[in-house]
């Protein structure tokens, strides 16, 4: 079954066929922050897309191979779970709120789910090696509640990957309500313990770049301490 979805090129509107994917629902759908535009606009084709997941691929490509469980809260319309499909032909379980994003899931054999990662469904503990979060800890209030939920459904030797944005990707987005530094990062939890610090576009962090460019974000990757 598929289903029309805007996708807006540039200097105009167009219809574009998209499959449905069925969703899980393990929650009640929930307004999120995250503009719906992001997801109408955005592909694993997008230059950014692209970049930020050749550089993961690099840094912890070992960790995706040999059947690791593999899961990503605010997963949105399914752009990473897609790249992890067709490079690895991992799954990735993928848990978000966003009803709008989910309708729009891009991957192929993945499980989505609607889900409320404060919830604490029993079934998910120590469920998985590796939890992704890109761009979705900077929007939380209160952190430690998605770090415990992080640490409650990874096993034992489970690992962290965050991303989150540079000083002026933080200032563009009103919702966004705490900023992560290098020192923040560094001290962020004490279950987990920091192994990888980096920067995209270009590993090396720069505070200037930071300052002027909006796509500049920082990945931090963590193992159990």
């Amino acid at each position: 079954m598929t289903t029309l979805a805007h996708m807006p090129p540039p200097g105009g509107t167009a219809l574009v066929e998209q499959p449905e994917h069925p969703i899980e629902y393990l929650s009640p759908a929930a307004q999120v922050s995250m503009a719906d535009q992001w997801f109408e606009i955005a592909s694993t084709e997008h230059f950014w897309v692209r970049r930020r997941f050749e550089v993961l691929r690099g840094l912890v490509g070992g960790w995706i191979g040999g059947g690791a469980g593999l899961a990503e809260i605010g997963c949105g319309h399914g752009l990473l779970q897609r790249q992890m499909e067709d490079a690895y032909g991992a799954s990735v379980t993928g848990f978000d709120l966003n009803d709008f994003a989910l309708k729009r899931n891009v991957s192929r054999r993945s499980r989505v789910c609607c889900y409320d990662i404060f919830q604490r469904d029993a079934a998910l503990r120590g469920r998985f090696d590796v939890i992704f979060l890109f761009d979705v800890l900077e929007h939380i209030a209160e952190p430690k509640r998605v770090l415990d939920e992080c640490s409650r459904v990874t096993g034992r030797n489970g690992g962290l990957v965050i991303s989150v944005p540079g000083i002026r990707g933080f200032a563009w987005d009103a919702d966004h309500k705490i900023f992560y530094d290098e020192a923040r990062l560094k001290q962020l939890d004490h279950r987990w313990s920091l192994t990888r610090l980096f920067s995209l576009p270009a590993f090396i962090r720069s505070t200037a770049l930071s300052k002027s460019m909006k796509q500049y974000c920082v990945v931090a990757v963590y193992r159990k301490a």
